[in-house]
C-alpha cells in the first residue's frame, strides 16, 4: 500500500517504514474517547519517514502521512482536505 501511494504522490525516492506500537507507548489526554495513534517522523535530509501506529493502517492513513512528507508546511486541515481529494481521485 505504501509503495502505491508513494508512486501516486511522486515520493519514490523516499524510504518509508512502519512500526506498530502499543497504546502504552502513547500519552493520551484523559478526555479523549478514541485512544489510537498514527504519526510520522520525517528526516528530510535522508529522505526517510517512519509511520508509528497503534492500529492497522488504512489507505487514508498512508496518504495522510505521506502528504505530511510532501508538504511539510501545510496545516493539518490542508493535509486532511488533500487526503480526501487524493483518495477520491485515485480510488474510483
Amino acid at each position: 500500500m505504501i509503495e502505491k501511494w508513494k508512486k501516486i504522490l511522486e515520493l519514490d525516492e523516499w524510504d518509508i517504514s512502519t512500526d506498530s506500537i502499543s497504546n502504552e507507548q502513547v500519552y493520551y489526554p484523559e478526555d479523549l474517547d478514541i485512544k489510537e495513534f498514527i504519526g510520522i517522523s520525517i528526516d528530510h535530509k535522508q529522505k526517510y519517514g517512519l509511520i508509528n501506529h497503534t492500529r492497522p493502517l488504512t489507505d487514508f492513513d498512508v496518504v495522510h502521512e505521506l502528504l505530511h512528507v510532501k508538504y511539510p508546511i501545510w496545516s493539518e486541515d490542508q493535509v486532511n482536505d488533500y487526503t480526501h481529494l487524493t483518495l477520491f481521485n485515485n480510488i474510483q
